[in-house]
């Protein structure tokens, strides 16, 4: 085997907003007994099982998932140890939190969490918790390395749908730079990197991540080019993303994308049109993609 294929390897990366548990019961609750959905399957410990086994059945090396709160981390966790993964976050509420399984190690990782006040989340990272915050934000680089000594930069991003665009990209170029730094201090250079999240507007209209300093691509590019109909959320309230992509994986040029998840609408949807349900434990849907990594 040369030099060049034994640096190459594939990796399955999964990226999910798995819903609140608190904003759960305070609101989708009440979507649900709006359309006749029973408000017993937005109780975290029925949610729980149906996120393992959804994120278990796409079988990902990198998990990437937004809204998580620590007792749902420590749940998670306890839920896919068995399976192989591990996890880190940053131990505040509604955080990013990013897993990953062998042959993938974790080298390093930072995290970003501010929001402002009146959201009351009470952050325990002080230095986050400032009076002049004015924007919710949570970001979490992770630095993996690969079975043949590959190395991976993974930015898990969730941004707010009241902001526009201006402070969408300064918060995205702010997860870039979190990243950088934990490469930088790895003395890595030239990472391939995946940048995942909730983004919470429609990602095809994110122009700012294909340029300079990020210069990435969409890994769905090639299926939403094709006029793919697919969506990652729903809501019968919050009408405006109703429908839309507000999820995304994006991929430096060291990543070749092969295979995407498009989860379709009659595998999530209930009778009543509603998600959360019985059978689906989300208003989001999972994305994820199959690359090769060189």
């Amino acid at each position: 085997m040369n030099e060049a294929a034994s640096k190459t390897a594939q990796l399955k990366v999964l990226s999910w907003n798995i819903l609140d548990d608190e904003y759960c019961m305070k609101h989708n609750s009440l979507e649900c007994l709006e359309n006749g959905e029973h408000i017993e399957v937005c109780e975290w410990h029925r949610r729980l099982p149906l996120v393992i086994a959804e994120i278990l059945r796409n079988q990902a090396d990198i998990i990437i998932l937004q809204e998580v709160s620590p007792h749902m981390f420590v749940d998670l966790h306890s839920g896919l140890q068995p399976f192989g993964y591990d996890g880190v976050y940053d131990g505040e509420v509604w955080t990013a939190a990013t897993f990953w399984r062998q042959p993938w190690d974790i080298e390093s990782w930072k995290a970003i969490a501010e929001e402002p006040p009146h959201l009351q989340h009470q952050l325990s990272m002080g230095q986050q918790a400032l009076l002049d915050t004015s924007h919710f934000f949570r970001a979490l680089s992770v630095a993996f390395r690969g079975p043949q000594g590959q190395t991976l930069l993974c930015n898990n991003i969730h941004t707010d749908w009241r902001d526009g665009i201006d402070v969408r990209k300064q918060q995205v170029h702010r997860a870039f730079q979190l990243g950088q730094k934990v490469c930088s201090e790895l003395g890595w250079r030239d990472v391939p990197t995946v940048l995942a999240g909730d983004f919470n507007t429609d990602t095809k209209g994110l122009d700012f991540i294909y340029e300079a300093p990020c210069s990435l691509q969409s890994a769905y590019f090639e299926v939403d080019a094709a006029g793919s109909q697919r969506f990652t959320y729903s809501s019968t309230q919050d009408l405006h993303l109703d429908k839309k992509c507000i999820d995304g994986i994006f991929h430096s040029g060291h990543l070749t994308s092969k295979e995407v998840l498009v989860k379709e609408k009659d595998a999530v949807m209930s009778d009543s049109g509603v998600i959360p349900n019985a059978q689906f434990p989300s208003d989001h849907l999972p994305i994820a993609c199959k690359f090769v990594i060189s």
